[in-house]
């Protein structure tokens, strides 16, 4: 399952903070996990334009402003001379991997960010 978002249209000017916005993507990720207690929701900010680390900065942001006692967010970085990615994971704290989920995610970042830098 993947989902996305993106705007419809570009305004002429810097637009800020949506309110609009952070509330549908909570939304939507709360209702993710309403239903689906043992998925996890790996999300990759686009560092496309260099504002991948901003966009973390935001769901960071969100995530302090709508606190819950049943998600759980951890957050990797993948660093190198070239590029710089930052990353995700939300799972439900009842996820019955969660353990083993959280520690394939640091293991992935680790392993990416080595082969990364060895090309």
């Amino acid at each position: 399952m993947t989902f996305g978002f993106d705007r419809i249209i570009t305004p002429a000017h810097k637009c800020g903070t949506d309110l609009k916005i952070r509330l549908t993507i909570t939304h939507h990720v709360i209702n993710f996990f309403t239903e689906n207690q043992n998925k996890v929701l790996f999300f990759v900010c686009d560092s496309a334009d260099s504002r991948g680390k901003a966009r973390m900065k935001i769901f960071e942001h969100w995530c302090l402003q709508y606190k819950n006692s049943f998600l759980e967010k951890y957050n990797e970085s993948i660093i190198t001379e070239d590029v710089e990615i930052h990353c995700s994971l939300i799972l439900h704290i009842e996820n019955a991997l969660k353990d083993h989920i959280i520690s394939c995610f640091r293991s992935l970042s680790k392993s990416t960010t080595e082969k990364l830098r060895s090309y």
